[in-house]
């Protein structure tokens, strides 16, 4: 209750922590406007990681053309988390790019050279 009403106050953390708790309960479309709301309100790189992260695992459920727009939806929530220095998104963009349907070498490696540079625990 008390993260509910923090986040219907607009409070970055109360709406990370909720979109965690509603995302441990499965309750995947409340999970996904919490961490929007925490992204696009507060520019927040958790938010971006959790947000790619929810299109990430919803593209694994297709082998089409959807689910190729959802990597790029996943791709796109990773690059604002990377960019704000989020280690394991560095570490995700790497990984769509060497284990994918959108594999690109060339990115792949550029990749795994910003996640070891950001200290990402998955480059060890």
């Amino acid at each position: 209750y008390c993260f509910t009403k923090a986040a219907e106050n607009n409070n970055e953390i109360a709406l990370i922590s909720l979109g965690e708790i509603y995302q441990d309960n499965y309750q995947i479309r409340e999970a996904f406007s919490a961490f929007k709301r925490a992204a696009f309100n507060f520019n927040n790189a958790e938010a971006w990681f959790n947000l790619g992260e929810l299109y990430f695992k919803k593209s694994l459920s297709f082998s089409d053309d959807v689910a190729i727009i959802l990597l790029e939806e996943a791709l796109d929530c990773y690059y604002m988390a990377a960019n704000k220095k989020y280690a394991d998104a560095a570490w995700k963009i790497y990984s769509i790019f060497s284990e994918s349907s959108m594999s690109n070498t060339i990115l792949a490696n550029y990749w795994f050279d910003i996640a070891l540079a950001l200290e990402s625990r998955d480059a060890y």
